[in-house]
């Protein structure tokens, strides 16, 4: 009975540590094309159809951010948090019984909500895409020494660089209209903009404390 009760409770941590993962990366893509739509203030230049919602008294049915795109580096961003956190020396038993299967089932979930988003979308182009991009993105950060720095001024650690790399994969059309009324401020304003709402998830999962507690578990 124990043993049946421990295992029910792995489960739902883990469950619950999936979708909250998902909801902040949806977050993450609402807040930032928001934003930037807001500070654009003009309906030039918007060619992603809008999927996820933030209140704004600008709302347009359009964004010049990708969401979908921008949710996916978000997401990005919040698993190698994970990894990070399940990482123990010479042992794999977290990561092999959490942050594996995590990712696949975060895969297929992600896909499934986008899809239920946009039937445009076709869903196993958006996991193979998912799982690319996962990929990708692990390989940079996990170069890195740490996730968030020493201080402010640490331009060496994940969640620095991931500004920048977030900044340049879906500033393709924001950047360009961001110019036309920031001028060379453009860039930094969306990096910015981007670190920010990078902090504000992880503050909002707590990864740590909610990965500490699914490892009683196990």
């Amino acid at each position: 009975m124990f043993n049946f009760r421990r295992s029910a409770r792995f489960r739902a941590s883990v469950k619950e540590l999936q979708e909250s993962i998902v909801t902040a990366s949806m977050r993450f893509s609402g807040v930032v094309s928001q934003a930037v739509d807001d500070e654009i203030n003009s309906d030039v230049d918007m060619v992603f159809k809008r999927v996820f919602t933030e209140v704004s008294k600008n709302y347009r049915p359009f964004s010049h951010v990708d969401q979908i795109y921008t949710s996916i580096e978000g997401l990005s961003f919040f698993v190698h948090c994970v990894n990070r956190v399940c990482y123990r020396p010479n042992d794999d038993t977290l990561r092999q019984k959490l942050f594996d299967p995590t990712v696949i089932s975060i895969v297929e979930l992600f896909a499934t909500i986008i899809h239920s988003q946009s039937q445009d979308v076709n869903q196993e182009e958006v996991q193979s895409d998912l799982i690319a991009l996962l990929s990708e993105r692990e390989m940079q950060y996990a170069s890195l020494p740490s996730v968030i720095g020493r201080d402010e001024n640490d331009k060496q650690c994940v969640w620095q660089v991931a500004g920048s790399i977030i900044a340049q994969s879906i500033g393709g059309v924001a950047i360009p209209a961001l110019e036309r009324k920031l001028g060379r401020l453009a860039r930094d304003f969306l990096e910015v903009l981007i670190r920010v709402e990078l902090l504000n998830g992880i503050k909002e999962l707590e990864i740590g404390a909610k990965v500490k507690q699914i490892e009683q578990y196990i």
